[in-house]
């Protein structure tokens, strides 16, 4: 992956426990951003990072 592309990673909401996409911006990685989710509109947390491989990690957290 490039750094100039944007990624569709699926996550699950640490709240609901649904799956949910978030629209990815990969010019600046490593980021964390605060996302609602799109079932239950509460705030999560994620960090994401490129592996050395180029792949997306997504960590997700409950942010209150």
């Amino acid at each position: 992956m490039t750094r100039f592309e944007t990624d569709l990673p699926t996550y699950t909401c640490p709240w609901c426990w649904e799956a949910v996409t978030a629209v990815i911006d990969c010019s600046g990685l490593p980021m964390e951003i605060i996302e609602d989710c799109e079932v239950c509109c509460r705030p999560a947390r994620l960090l994401i990072a490129e592996t050395a491989a180029g792949e997306l990690t997504v960590d997700v957290t409950r942010s209150d």
